[in-house]
């Protein structure tokens, strides 16, 4: 429900819509008969924009103040006071919907980046541990499917099963480390970083590394089963 409302919210505030600025409503109050039947419409409008602002989870506590004193200006028939207020709570509500959307907009790329990240730095560890035969159906299968959630835009479940193919493949890491010793390879203790040339490099038990000057990431274990040169890989 939630979500629908964002969709309608979004549409009523977008251009080409019926009003999606303050110059636009500028241009109605100026325009517009002050009769009781416009008045009548512009606090129906209004009450639907705060409804909607208040669905999607904004607090148009001082748009409703405002559609108050419009009621009141109508009641009394003031109708060129009541249609200011109408259209000035009309604006409030509209931007308390464009708060909240740019708000839901920020979490879903939020969320959408930090699946995407956790399936791009999995997919190499998984082709490490398949290289050395052991069996990484389950993790494969919820990084497949964490990949075809986001594609449709589902980024709540995607970061689900992405969170739930981190997890799988952190269960495979003690047999991954325990078929790198029996192959004789080690953590490295240093390099160079590609991006920054820094020393200051911390090398993770499942593949990955980090420098920590620039914050770039590289992959020190490659699943071709060749330790992989740290100069030159650009991270992030």
């Amino acid at each position: 429900m939630r979500a629908e409302a964002l969709t309608i919210a979004r549409r009523s505030v977008e251009p080409g819509g019926r009003a999606h600025g303050p110059e636009g409503l500028e241009d109605d109050r100026q325009g517009a008969p002050a009769t009781r039947e416009a008045v009548r419409a512009a606090l129906t409008t209004a009450e639907d924009h705060i409804a909607l602002a208040r669905t999607v989870g904004a607090d148009p506590v001082q748009a409703e103040s405002l559609l108050a004193e419009a009621r009141r200006a109508a009641e009394r028939e003031d109708y060129p006071a009541a249609w200011d207020f109408a259209k000035r709570a009309e604006r409030l509500g509209m931007q308390g919907q464009q708060q909240q959307i740019q708000k839901a907009i920020h979490l879903r790329d939020t969320q959408i980046e930090r699946a995407q990240a956790i399936i791009a730095a999995g997919e190499p560890v998984l082709q490490e541990v398949e290289s050395y035969g052991i069996d990484i159906a389950e993790a494969r299968t919820l990084l497949r499917q964490a990949r075809d959630v986001l594609a449709k835009g589902d980024y709540v479940t995607g970061m689900i099963f992405a969170r739930n193919a981190e997890e799988a493949i952190a269960r495979l890491e003690p047999r991954l480390a325990e078929e790198r010793k029996k192959r004789g390879i080690q953590k490295p203790t240093q390099g160079v970083c590609g991006v920054c040339e820094s020393h200051r490099l911390h090398f993770y038990d499942n593949g990955w590394g980090r420098c920590l000057d620039c914050g770039g990431t590289f992959r020190w274990r490659g699943p071709s089963g060749v330790v992989a040169t740290l100069r030159g890989l650009l991270g992030r």
